[in-house]
């Protein structure tokens, strides 16, 4: 969708500049060649954790390109040197990092220019300011704007336009004035209002992602459940046991669950299993905090390192311990505290969850709630 998105909006930017044939098929292999790359970055990107998870079907993305294709369409309608090319640099931010919304916002600048015939003072004019919104934007990913911001914006995009235009006439009409002072204006409120307010609804999406994962109906686990129905109940219990636990010491409760739920998922293809849980994982886009639980799995060749996948191994180790007893001896011939006590303690002295950051209390906490609760 994202290709064909790209494709039809370079044909129709062509059209609109009554562009020549041989042109068109040109500019549309420079789209083709920079979108194949750009997705293979992007993919790389998302799976490495530098990108706001955003879901798998990429449509957030998608609208944000159809966006950005109204956008220069619109600006074909306007002088060469006022192209909005700031708002679109803000647009493309708001689903990507900065490295990969300055390259998509060089790139809208070099097809508008090529479509639209500017010269070469005009192609300057939208690389700098391009640069320049992409960068500002990415530091307002984490910073609140303020009033000195919001100058900056509206100075540097109402003075820039006008310098290169000056330095490609030599002459500079008062009567574009007004033309470059409304479109600062667009992009300062666009960075002051609209822009913080996108970038709290994509930080927010990973708490979706989790939803999506931990789902019945997700692929992943519907191939737990037909690989075998005992994984899929024994992943289900350490899902509920470790999420219980994050959520009475205030960890991080859906990264537990999703921990533990998948926490054996290499399981289905055999050893070796921790690098095989792993990719399945990046193959699917979890989240970061996800695979490294899953990279740590089972706590042997590599101790928990956060607080999320010490809970997580806790649950494993406790649910493991109690359906082997079950197997073994039935129900009526063992105390599940006295197990838990006992299976807690051992790698409590083994220093197993050192390197996590859990306190004391913490562990003692998540210890008393195993032992006390009904986990099967």
């Amino acid at each position: 969708m994202i290709a064909a998105v790209f494709v039809a909006g370079t044909f129709l930017l062509c059209i609109r500049k009554n562009v020549l044939k041989d042109q068109i098929a040109a500019l549309l292999a420079l789209t083709v060649t920079f979108l194949l790359v750009f997705l293979l970055v992007l993919r790389n990107e998302r799976q490495k954790n530098r990108l706001s998870y955003n879901a798998t079907d990429y449509m957030k993305m998608l609208a944000v390109f159809v966006i950005c294709f109204v956008i220069v369409f619109s600006g074909t309608f306007f002088d060469d040197f006022f192209f909005p090319i700031m708002p679109l640099a803000f647009i493309l931010t708001v689903v990507m990092n900065g490295k990969l919304s300055l390259s998509m916002t060089i790139f809208f600048a070099v097809l508008f220019s090529l479509t639209q015939g500017s010269g070469i003072y005009a192609f300057l004019c939208y690389i700098i300011l391009g640069t320049i919104g992409a960068l500002i934007a990415d530091y307002l990913r984490d910073e609140k704007p303020n009033l000195f911001t919001g100058l900056i914006i509206f100075g540097v995009d109402a003075f820039v336009p006008c310098l290169f235009m000056y330095l490609s006439g030599r002459t500079l009409s008062p009567d574009l004035l007004p033309g470059a002072f409304s479109l600062s204006l667009v992009s300062a409120l666009l960075a002051w209002i609209l822009f913080p307010k996108l970038v709290e609804a994509d930080k927010r999406e990973p708490l979706s992602a989790y939803d999506i994962i931990l789902d019945d109906d997700y692929s992943l686990a519907q191939d737990i459940r037909l690989f075998s129905m005992d994984e899929y109940i024994h992943a289900c219990r350490v899902r509920r046991a470790a999420e219980n636990c994050a959520i009475v010491i205030r960890a991080k409760d859906r990264t537990a669950a999703c921990g533990g739920f998948y926490y054996r998922l290499g399981v289905m293809e055999g050893e070796p299993f921790m690098e095989n849980a792993v990719r399945i994982a990046e193959d699917h886009c979890f989240p970061h905090d996800v695979i490294q639980i899953l990279s740590e799995y089972p706590g042997e060749g590599r101790l928990p390192t956060t607080i999320e996948s010490a809970i997580v191994h806790m649950a494993s180790t406790c649910v493991t311990r109690l359906e082997n007893e079950i197997n073994s001896a039935g129900r009526s011939e063992w105390n599940q505290s006295m197990i838990i006590y006992q299976a807690m303690n051992e790698l409590s002295a083994k220093g197993v969850y050192d390197r996590s950051g859990m306190s004391i209390n913490q562990f003692l906490r998540i210890r008393d709630l195993l032992a006390k609760t009904n986990i099967l």
